[in-house]
């Protein structure tokens, strides 16, 4: 951790990172068998390996104070479709208060619908929080060559996001597992899977669709902005350091 992505490039039969100490901006050079980029819609390991720019949304929500007659395990949810083909949503954080938020198609008039809509249901705003995601439109190959050696993306990296509310963090989460499934073959067998080859079946297979079930459906994982992990081994005899999974982004817990 405590560190960001920059660059990416072959190095030999792996992979070269270069990622910025967060604490003092100094670089380094960091080696890796398979990189995994789960930085989110607009993920930097995507673009560093060949991966398409992805169309995304505007997402704005306020935190509100919940009102009296609200319950902290409860939801709500209201449909306005001339404001959005979504819905806006209100998700309490604590038992005072809560995020009410919607997802639009135009940053601007997304923040002017959002904030008529807290006037009209007299919600006092304490703060204001935006972004954007991906919304799927067509199947994202999770894996690319890079030289010799494997990405992959999970998440909003891979678009992997719900085509009805471009939410999805139970199907990002899927689609981790399967990537981890097929990194972890892919390493634990290297002698026996070629650099340029796809790794063994079934976990490639899962790879494709764990994360729904079908190739054709999506899913999301967290936005926020890239951190750097680490899972380090030694090699044989030089006891030199090496990399084997270079893990970007924030869905550590599922990929290692």
């Amino acid at each position: 951790m405590g560190r960001r992505f920059h660059a990416l490039h072959p190095n030999g039969r792996g992979l070269a990172g270069e990622v910025e100490r967060c604490a003092d901006g100094s670089r380094e050079e960091v080696r890796a068998d398979t990189v995994v980029g789960g930085d989110g819609a607009a993920s930097r390991v995507a673009r560093a390996a060949g991966w398409a720019p992805l169309e995304t949304v505007p997402l704005m929500q306020a935190i509100v104070p919940l009102p009296k007659d609200m319950a902290p395990d409860t939801v709500r949810v209201w449909f306005v479709p001339q404001d959005t083909p979504y819905f806006y949503w209100l998700i309490p954080e604590s038992a005072e208060r809560g995020a009410l938020g919607v997802i639009g198609e135009s940053g601007p008039e997304t923040r002017r619908r959002l904030q008529r809509f807290l006037e009209k249901r007299r919600f006092d705003p304490i703060e204001f929080q935006g972004g954007r995601i991906p919304v799927y439109t067509s199947w994202v190959p999770v894996r690319r060559q890079v030289g010799q050696s494997s990405v992959y993306l999970v998440g909003d990296a891979a678009a992997q996001v719900k085509g009805s509310t471009v939410g999805g963090t139970v199907t990002g989460f899927r689609g981790a597992l399967g990537v981890a499934e097929a990194a972890a073959d892919r390493l634990a067998s290297p002698g026996e899977v070629p650099p340029h080859a796809t790794p063994p079946g079934g976990a490639w297979k899962k790879c494709s669709r764990r994360w729904t079930g079908r190739r054709s459906d999506s899913g999301a994982m967290p936005r926020r902005s890239s951190n750097v992990r680490m899972v380090k081994t030694h090699r044989n005899e030089r006891q030199t350091r090496r990399v084997k999974c270079l893990c970007i982004g924030c869905c550590f817990s599922v990929l290692l």
